[in-house]
């Protein structure tokens, strides 16, 4: 009949945060665990295993798409599997894997699949499912401008590489980079309360959920709204994103994109590295990036691509978002970790050069000692190793990458592409549970 009812509801707040935070913990989108546990209660009204629901999907696969006008929604079966009496975490992986198959195939209209299976039709009834679900989000409750973090600079954050590699998407040393997210949030008294591995698996069922994302950043705030300095609700959020850093974020800006092969740098005598009476270099937070980033932007305006920033005493520190290395004979030298921050990828450096028979020394060394080395790159988790042709007005290698520089950015890039088995253990493959 036509006759029927409507039951409005609304989530408490409390069980919105559970919802959330059991999807984070479970590396899947809210969408999966609502939609789980509404296949659970169908199970349990009907009896039945088999349960398939309808749900509508937005249709807009293609970045061209996005501001088109238009009606792109196309509708999915979603099949639930509750056979063997599952516990929810064993639904939510079946759901999870059943979602994912099912994003990939919306381009297929729904009434191509009818038609293709040709089921039994009554006009009492829809084919395929008689239920539908729909999530839709809403006005989130999102980062207030007024958030305690962005008007205090206590964003702590980490920012990774995603590489495509035979086996799928992979990460480059996700467990080094949520390590050093927990490192920052202990060293300037963030209470995060998630567990480390908890955040490695929200990463990666992101990267997952993103397919074509090659960059990962992973922030945790505090987002309530503040009257004093000390939070009231000192409350931790986690967000993370995986994107196209070309395609969703540099073609969509206005004006023309910075890049550089190979750098220029500029000593920075102005301004000193951050300082450890009052924000550890090893601390990576907000707030320790804002007198760098302009000084890099007055840097720019001279015809530089970034600067050369020096600690407290005037030895050489490392670069805005960079570590520096220096080759004298063959051999690397680079600041002490006391006092530069702790680069994932310095570290990788630190184990790839033995590996392959170069030396490392960790040392404090002067701007006139570094403007006598062979050659000089830095190490980023956005580019690897970068070359380094120009300090101030005194050049390296003629313009060019020196030799070990180029070997240790080859070695690194083949790591990367999931091309050396020796460091296979450096990533972490995405793929579907």
């Amino acid at each position: 009949t036509f006759k029927g009812a409507r039951l409005e509801f609304r989530l408490s707040d409390a069980l919105s945060d559970a919802v959330r935070d059991l999807s984070l913990e479970a590396g899947v989108t809210q969408y999966m665990t609502l939609l789980a546990a509404f296949q659970a209660l169908l199970s349990r009204y009907t009896a039945q295993e088999d349960i398939v629901v309808g749900s509508p999907i937005a249709g807009r696969t293609r970045v061209e798409t996005e501001g088109l006008i238009g009606f792109f929604v196309g509708t999915l079966a979603m099949r639930g599997d509750l056979s063997g009496d599952p516990t929810f975490r064993t639904l939510l992986g079946r759901v999870q894997s059943m979602a994912l198959d099912a994003f990939g195939q919306q381009d297929l209209p729904f009434e191509m699949l009818v038609e293709r299976l040709r089921p039994e039709r009554d006009l009492s009834r829809s084919p395929i499912f008689q239920t539908m679900f729909v999530f839709q989000s809403g006005p989130r409750r999102g980062v207030h401008v007024l958030a305690q973090s962005l008007q205090r600079g206590s964003l702590a954050f980490d920012y990774m590489s995603v590489h495509d590699t035979s086996r799928g998407p992979a990460i480059m040393k996700l467990p080094e980079h949520i390590a050093r997210l927990f490192a920052t949030c202990s060293l300037m008294g963030i209470p995060i309360r998630y567990a480390e591995q908890d955040l490695i698996d929200a990463c990666v069922a992101t990267v997952v959920l993103n397919p074509g994302a090659h960059s990962l950043k992973i922030s945790a705030l505090i987002p309530s709204i503040e009257v004093e300095l000390v939070p009231q609700d000192p409350t931790v959020s986690v967000f993370i994103a995986a994107y196209d850093s070309s395609k969703d974020i540099i073609d969509r800006n206005v004006g023309e994109y910075h890049s550089a092969r190979h750098l220029s740098l500029k000593v920075e005598h102005a301004i000193s590295n951050r300082r450890v009476d009052i924000i550890p270099p090893q601390a990576k937070v907000a707030a320790n990036y804002t007198s760098g980033m302009f000084a890099k932007w007055r840097a720019r305006k001279e015809g530089y691509d970034d600067i050369l920033l020096l600690d407290d005493q005037n030895f050489v520190a490392e670069s805005t978002t960079s570590n520096i290395f220096a080759v004298f004979d063959g051999g690397l030298v680079t600041p002490p970790a006391s006092r530069v921050l702790h680069g994932v990828t310095r570290a990788s450096v630190l184990e790839l050069a033995p590996a392959i028979g170069i030396g490392v020394t960790e040392r404090d060394m002067t701007v006139e000692e570094l403007l006598r080395a062979d050659e000089v790159f830095l190490t980023a988790t956005s580019v690897g190793v970068w070359p380094v042709i120009r300090i101030d007005e005194h050049q390296f290698c003629g313009g060019d990458a020196g030799p070990v520089t180029r070997r240790l950015r080859d070695k690194h890039k083949r790591i990367a592409a999931g091309e050396d088995s020796e460091f296979a253990h450096w990533l972490t493959v995405c793929a579907p549970s």
